[in-house]
């Protein structure tokens, strides 16, 4: 991998890479700019060198994206892609105080536009609330729930403990005065939701 970076260190999310592989894609060029100031992206992946191409993926996905402390709303595309095929993605979050809520429309299922965007497997929808700051140094609750493209029902949680301690340990400096322990707790709970099937002959249909 060859990566190409902004002469910003505060700038992280503006590069440009290339990927080398034995397989498909043989080389790819991933590429991505962020203005924080007016919070504004755009992204690309473009395989530029396959055995075979197939899909209108395989000629390149391009997105674009805006994104502030409270909201984050962004569409993928592919330039080459037919009608049916656009768009490829779109997702919206809203963060209200320790509430966050979010969608997404991912196109798989449907054979016309119309239709897809009738079709509840195409959406997805996920709810979670936080407490605690987001710092490393303090203790920290998230909870999530997931309804992934209506078909599957994810719940997780994850708990991240501070301990500190005010211990003198002779081999450190004498600045040194105290121990920090994290302890990280994580669960995920997955199952399969089953919706009526008379209700996707009915969308599909619509």
């Amino acid at each position: 991998m060859l990566l190409f970076m902004s002469s910003d260190v505060y700038d992280p999310h503006t590069f440009m890479d290339l990927f080398v592989s034995t397989s498909d894609p043989i080389l790819q060029m991933r590429s991505c700019t962020f203005y924080p100031r007016y919070g504004f992206g755009a992204f690309g992946i473009f395989p530029l060198l396959l055995r075979k191409r197939t899909a209108s993926e395989d000629y390149g996905v391009m997105g674009l994206r805006y994104g502030s402390g409270n909201l984050s709303i962004g569409a993928t595309i592919m330039p080459f892609a037919v009608k049916d095929e656009m768009p490829k993605s779109i997702w919206l979050v809203s963060k209200m105080g320790r509430l966050t809520v979010g969608v997404q429309y991912d196109p798989q299922y449907g054979s016309k536009d119309d239709t897809k965007y009738r079709n509840l497997m195409n959406w997805s929808a996920a709810i979670g609330y936080g407490v605690g700051s987001g710092s490393p140094l303090t203790p920290s609750f998230n909870f999530g729930l997931e309804l992934a493209k209506s078909s599957q029902f994810i719940a997780s949680l994850y708990q991240h403990v501070v301990v500190q301690r005010r211990v003198k340990n002779p081999f450190e400096e004498n600045e040194i005065v105290g121990i920090t322990n994290y302890i990280d707790f994580g669960f995920e709970l997955q199952t399969r939701y089953s919706i009526n099937k008379a209700c996707f002959r009915h969308c599909d249909t619509m």
